[in-house]
């Protein structure tokens, strides 16, 4: 059987070819994604809210960045634009998964 691939998040070369991809692919929403964790897992709010934001500029349903952002809101206490960054998701086209991660994100006994 194949090894399985395990990648540390704290490893700092994880985030410096994140980075190195985003040059690569500016519009990747996904490595934006990934680069937002990697910044939260180091601390680094500030930063991953600023990726997240410039994800949801690019793309307003980016269902993950909005549940994302809204985390970090909800954290920082600012309730009121964490719920408007849920409930926008409700106007974009979504899966299944992503729509179960907004219905969690929005129900009250996860706060």
């Amino acid at each position: 059987m194949g090894a399985l691939l395990r990648i540390d998040p704290d490893d700092p070369e994880l985030l410096a070819l994140t980075q190195r991809g985003l040059v690569l692919d500016p519009e990747s929403t996904n490595l934006r994604l990934v680069l937002a964790l990697l910044l939260r897992r180091r601390g680094d709010l500030a930063q991953a809210e600023q990726e997240l934001r410039e994800t949801l500029a690019r793309d307003r349903c980016a269902v993950e960045a909005r549940v994302q952002l809204a985390e970090l809101l909800g954290a920082r206490g600012e309730s009121s634009e964490r719920e408007e960054m849920l409930r926008g998701a409700d106007a974009c086209p979504k899966s299944e998964a992503a729509r179960r991660a907004v219905e969690q994100a929005l129900d009250p006994a996860q706060r």
